[in-house]
């Protein structure tokens, strides 16, 4: 028996092609299935990493959660612990009378000599009535502990003064932590 030679390797021909090599897929790489928080977080920066619009938006969420948060925190402590202190100033600027007193002129005459009438408006009145929300609110403040008061007036009625001195007695009254 005769030995045959040994048959040349064989080529590929026109319809046929040499497989691939075999290689591990280097992206996408598959995540492991994380539940929970843990899972959340790298969702979102998967998310995140192919897009822009979502990281602006979250981004967006969390600063104003933060803002949000840092309020609260904020209204907690005043409310609670009256802190930080705060004073609050009511400035009351004009002639002490009654809107009616200064349509008939009543309040001239009440007026101290070295104050003209050509200084005397009628927007610029302080009155009880003029004057009672402001004071209201600046007692009830919360964290106020005190208000101050600017009074730049030539004077005027004395009822008027009364009345707003008996006022301010009985906010003391009802709020005894602010001081006047």
């Amino acid at each position: 028996q005769q030995q045959q030679p040994p048959l040349p390797p064989r080529r590929p021909g026109p319809l046929r092609r040499p497989a691939p090599p075999q290689r591990s897929p280097a992206y996408p790489v598959p995540l492991p299935a994380i539940n929970g928080t843990a899972g959340a977080v790298a969702a979102v920066l998967i998310a995140l990493s192919s897009n822009w619009v979502v990281y602006e938006r979250l981004s967006w969420l969390v600063t104003a959660l933060g803002r949000w948060s840092v309020g609260a925190v904020r209204t907690l402590f005043v409310r609670t612990l009256h802190f930080p202190p705060t004073v609050t100033l009511v400035t009351m600027r004009g002639l002490i009378a009654t809107d009616d007193e200064m349509r008939t002129g009543l309040s001239y005459a009440m007026l101290a000599p070295e104050a003209a009438p050509a200084e005397v408006r009628g927007e610029s009145l302080v009155n009880l009535g003029r004057f009672e929300k402001a004071l209201d609110r600046a007692f009830s403040m919360p964290g106020a502990r005190a208000v101050a008061l600017l009074i730049d007036s030539p004077g005027g009625s004395p009822a008027q003064s009364s009345l707003l001195h008996r006022k301010l007695l009985a906010l003391r009254r009802r709020h005894p932590r602010v001081k006047l």
